[in-house]
């Protein structure tokens, strides 16, 4: 029997959100053969009673005046205005002081994943079903009185860009190699105009590619049904 810590920067109850479900039930399914604790930190105790699945709960408070402290010093680092504002310092050292008693450490959306210990050696997953521009609309709407979305939310997207772009898709070179027809695919989308990067998404089932302006995917969207008539193209907003 393995020993599992989930992390969430806020608890799986009550459950009205399809993210909450989401970690509701991978905790309950892997708690049938494995013991589960939970982590997570809020401003208020969400509930007291134990959950019969989850070994140990952990609460961590935190308040609205840390939120906006680490809101602004995680912007000067350069990070996404999320990681900060759901960053607790006590919570890192929480998990820090407990994370060697685990086998596998499950991150709840990509903000947890900030309390990752760097000398962890066990198995750890990223449960990411964020919707991104709910995060952030909801964050503007708690600092509305401070009338700064246009320019937050211009940093914030250039960061969550520049961090797309470094990251890899480690299958890409496998499939490529089956299917050579994705390479020509990834390299006529990304030389496009206000194309930030291409790649394949998942196993390949897809190519995608992320633009600045819808007008400008529009655009390339026309040239690959010229140039790749047999292919489905589409236009899309990303969440």
């Amino acid at each position: 029997m393995k020993k599992i810590l989930v992390v969430t920067t806020k608890p799986p109850f009550p459950l009205f959100s399809g993210d909450r479900l989401r970690i509701y039930n991978i905790s309950k399914h892997l708690s049938k053969k494995n013991k589960v604790d939970l982590i997570y930190t809020g401003s208020k105790e969400k509930f007291k009673k134990k959950i019969n699945f989850i070994n140990k709960l952990i609460f961590i408070r935190t308040n609205i005046i840390k939120r906006i402290f680490y809101t602004l010093f995680f912007l000067l680092k350069g990070k996404p205005l999320q990681v900060g504002f759901f960053f607790s310092q006590e919570m890192k050292k929480k998990i820090y002081s407990i994370y060697e008693n685990y086998d596998c450490i499950i991150f709840h959306l990509v903000r947890a994943s900030e309390f990752l210990p760097k000398n962890y050696k066990g198995t750890t997953v990223l449960e990411m079903t964020d919707l991104i521009s709910e995060n952030y609309l909801q964050l503007f709407k708690k600092f509305s009185f401070l009338k700064t979305r246009p320019v937050f939310s211009s940093m914030d997207k250039k960061k969550l860009i520049d961090f797309l772009k470094k990251e890899n898709n480690d299958l890409e070179e496998t499939v490529s190699r089956l299917y050579p027809k994705i390479i020509e695919i990834i390299n006529f989308v990304k030389v496009q105009n206000g194309c930030f990067f291409s790649r394949i998404t998942g196993s390949g089932s897809a190519c995608i590619g992320i633009f600045s302006t819808n007008n400008e995917a529009i655009s390339t969207k026309k040239l690959v049904k010229l140039k790749f008539p047999k292919y489905w193209c589409v236009v899309s907003k990303t969440i």
